[in-house]
């Protein structure tokens, strides 16, 4: 009976497959991967909308840091020469996410859907791996040991962003708007605590400003606008890191430092954060294939992050405003994937060490 019944799932499975109800996605993170999968209850047909089920799985070893002393205050590296390396917030991280996701409106150009509403259940679990006196292992935050969140998440979603896959320029919009609840009888005692929700709104958009006519089917210049804005509101009796160091929705996004570029990624972690970043995306002549194509961008970022408690003795630190400007080199491949070189301007006080430039970092795929 047992072998009957894999051999019809085996069977329904293979079949869904060939109507293409199935879409599956593996990506690389720095030091890790995710992959996920979609299966569409009916056929995915134009002009209709579709109800699917959506599932994610990622694990990587990720670093990025922690800027509070144990008092709550701000940590920069004070002129005695100490090692900025207490900061890291090096961890293993495993997460994961299940739910629903039904289309509300339908496009004519593809079988994906213009709006969605979505319910998901989402996990993540943080084992850090510094010696234990570094700045998160001694903040006396309910993680600082490992730390393990768990979370419903639902909202509406709108995708209308297309790419020429020539010119590699992006056009359109695509918004979301979300809320997340994190109850502490959903696993959040068992390795920590955490008891919040949170709104988290944001939208992007793309705008074409001049093109080349392509030869040979190469790039040969392409120019257009790139645009976010983000604002994440937390609220609740115990609120982790996870959650102060991020940005919500469907997918984490580091905020506020990261999000502003050259900035530290999750320093200046708060229950309230807005964040602005505009660009332009330069694309140049493709090299050797098509499908490789280097381009540059000018960019600049805008953050705000706000406590709702006075969580740092210095009153100045509970709240501020960072901006920061900067260039890039970037490697479109294949469509697939970005590399950015980054060159960064810090013109609200400096990065932790001080300084106000921050002269290469990296980013894989662009910043939105």
């Amino acid at each position: 009976m047992k072998r009957i019944a894999v051999s019809l799932l085996l069977l329904v499975a293979s079949t869904a497959m060939a109507q293409d109800q199935w879409d599956f996605i593996v990506a690389p993170r720095i030091f890790g991967i995710t992959a996920g999968a979609r299966y569409a209850l009916s056929e995915p047909l134009r002009d209709e909308v579709e109800t699917s089920l959506v599932g994610i799985v990622s694990a990587a070893y990720e670093s990025s840091g922690y800027f509070r002393l144990a008092d709550g205050s701000q940590f920069t590296v004070p002129e005695d020469g100490s090692d900025a390396s207490i900061a890291a917030y090096n961890r293993f991280n495993g997460a994961w996410q299940l739910g629903i996701q039904q289309g509300l409106f339908p496009r004519s150009d593809t079988t994906d859907d213009l709006a969605v509403g979505f319910l998901l259940y989402r996990g993540q679990y943080d084992l850090p791996l510094g010696e234990g006196d570094d700045l998160f292992g001694t903040s006396g935050l309910p993680e600082a040991s490992q730390g393990l969140v768990g979370s419903i998440i639902g909202g509406v979603a709108l995708s209308r962003v297309l790419q020429d896959e020539i010119t590699r320029v992006r056009s359109g919009v695509e918004a979301e708007a979300a809320l997340e609840w994190g109850p502490s009888f959903l696993h959040n005692r068992v390795i920590g605590t955490s008891d919040f929700t949170r709104t988290t709104l944001w939208a992007r958009g793309y705008l074409p400003l001049y093109s080349v006519e392509p030869t040979d089917g190469r790039n040969v210049f392409s120019l257009y606008l790139a645009g976010a804005g983000f604002v994440d509101w937390a609220r609740g009796p115990e609120i982790p890191f996870l959650v102060t160091s991020t940005t919500g929705g469907r997918s984490y996004r580091s905020a506020t430092g990261g999000s502003v570029r050259g900035f530290e990624s999750r320093r200046f972690d708060a229950t309230f954060k807005a964040i602005g970043n505009v660009e332009v995306r330069a694309n140049l002549p493709a090299i050797v294939l098509p499908s490789i194509v280097p381009g540059i961008t000018l960019y600049t970022d805008f953050g705000y992050y706000a406590d709702s408690i006075d969580r740092s003795p210095n009153a100045d630190e509970n709240s501020g405003f960072i901006v920061s400007s900067g260039a890039g080199i970037f490697f479109d491949l294949f469509s697939v994937a970005e590399f950015v070189f980054y060159t960064n301007a810090l013109w609200t006080g400096g990065d932790v060490e001080g300084e106000t430039w921050v002269p290469f970092s990296i980013g894989f795929g662009f910043h939105f």
